[in-house]
C-alpha cells in the first residue's frame, strides 16, 4: 500500500483521513519515499525546538508545493509516524519559506477526548496556537530559512483547500 496514493483523503463531510509523518515532540523529519510508498527519515531538524503537535499529510491531494496537503493535528499524545488517523479540519495557514508557500490545515484528532470536540482553532488553548506558532518562526533559523507564517483562518477556509487539492491530484 502507498501512502499518498492509496487511501480514501475523505471519511465523511466532516472528517478526513492523514497519515501521520512527525510525532508531537520530535526533531525527525519523515517524509513518504514517493517511489516505495513508505516513510522515509528525510533529516533531523536543526533546531532546538520539537514538533509542539503531531504532524502528517492528507492522501489524495496535491498542494502547489507539490507535496501532499500538509496538516498539524492536535492531540493530547505523540501519534507514531505511520499511523492513519481521523481527524477534523479546523483552520488553515500558509507557511511561507524563502519566499515559496505551503499551505497547512489545523486539524484535531476525532477521538481525541481533550481536543476532539473542538470546531474552530478558537476552540484551542491559545498558549498551544502561541507555541505552534513560535515553533514555525524558529524550527528553520538555523538552515537560515526565512519563514512567515499567515493568517490563522477558519475551518471552511480548510475544507476548501482540502477539496482543491484532491482536485489538483486527480488531475
Amino acid at each position: 500500500m502507498h501512502l499518498i496514493h492509496d487511501i480514501d483523503p475523505l471519511k465523511t463531510k466532516s472528517f478526513v483521513r492523514a497519515v501521520v509523518e512527525i510525532s508531537q515532540g520530535s526533531k525527525q523529519k519523515y517524509e513518504v519515499d514517493p517511489e516505495y510508498g513508505i516513510l522515509s527519515l528525510d533529516r533531523t531538524v536543526p533546531t532546538a525546538c520539537r514538533y509542539p503537535v503531531n504532524y502528517g499529510f492528507i492522501p489524495r491531494t496535491l498542494g502547489i508545493d507539490g507535496d501532499a496537503l500538509d496538516i498539524f493535528l492536535f492531540a493530547q499524545e505523540s501519534i507514531q509516524p505511520g499511523t492513519l488517523v481521523t481527524a477534523k479540519p479546523i483552520g488553515l495557514f500558509d507557511l511561507v519559506t524563502d519566499g515559496e508557500s505551503d499551505h497547512k490545515v489545523i486539524a484535531v484528532i476525532k477521538s481525541d477526548p481533550a481536543f476532539g470536540l473542538a470546531e474552530k482553532i478558537e476552540d484551542l488553548p491559545k498558549f498551544l496556537m502561541r507555541e505552534l506558532e513560535q515553533f514555525l518562526f524558529t524550527y528553520k533559523q538555523l538552515e537560515n530559512k526565512k519563514v512567515k507564517v499567515g493568517p490563522f483562518l477558519a475551518a471552511d477556509k480548510a475544507w476548501e483547500m482540502i477539496h482543491e487539492t484532491i482536485k489538483s491530484y486527480s488531475k
